[in-house]
């Protein structure tokens, strides 16, 4: 919907690829390889780009976007990360979860067990499960991949919701947000169902 607003001019650089603690330089390289222009002709261009990943590298980010944004007015930048930039003029917009039937088909899609909804017990657990995992789509595939090891999705929600519980009654880290402590502790209980 953007290409006409920008003379079709509309890039996604997957910044994932990048060692963590990457220099400028090696941001400004794959903006000028993904791109084929230089970081001069960058800036100056009337253009949307979409920087993807970038926590990982958000000083060298930095560096970069400082540049580009002081060569041109017309160009717009959109990063993807879990910290802010810091630039004076960004704008920060927090992306919320799934929605309930979306979270629900995702869960359902990944499961390698399929899911009697129609039992009432069953669709109260997957909803129980949706209120603890907050809609995050990558938390929510880590869930379902391990369905298969428990009976129901009851016997599953009450063992995440255990480990959840005890994560948050002592958080090794105080400073950690809700949100981090989430994924960490789906993260930690995954891995103890491995073999």
């Amino acid at each position: 919907r953007l290409y006409d607003v920008f003379d079709q001019q509309v890039a996604f650089i997957d910044l994932s690829q990048l060692p963590a603690g990457a220099k400028a330089e090696s941001v400004k390289a794959v903006l000028e390889q993904t791109l084929k222009a230089s970081l001069e002709t960058i800036a100056r261009a009337r253009a949307l780009l979409i920087l993807d990943n970038a926590e990982h590298v958000l000083p060298a980010v930095g560096k970069v976007v400082q540049d580009l944004l002081g060569g041109g007015q017309q160009l717009q930048l959109l990063l993807t990360s879990r910290q802010e930039l810091g630039y004076r003029h960004e704008r920060k917009l927090r992306l919320h979860g799934l929605l309930l039937e979306d979270a629900t088909e995702l869960f359902i899609q990944i499961s390698p067990v399929i899911e009697n909804l129609s039992d009432p017990g069953e669709k109260a657990a997957l909803k129980r499960l949706y209120k603890h995992l907050e809609g995050w789509p990558l938390i929510i595939e880590l869930t379902a991949s391990r369905r298969e090891a428990f009976d129901s999705l009851q016997a599953l929600e009450a063992n995440l919701e255990q480990a959840l519980l005890e994560a948050s009654a002592s958080p090794d880290d105080p400073t950690i947000s809700p949100r981090e402590l989430t994924l960490n502790t789906t993260l930690d209980w995954s891995a103890h169902l491995l073999e």
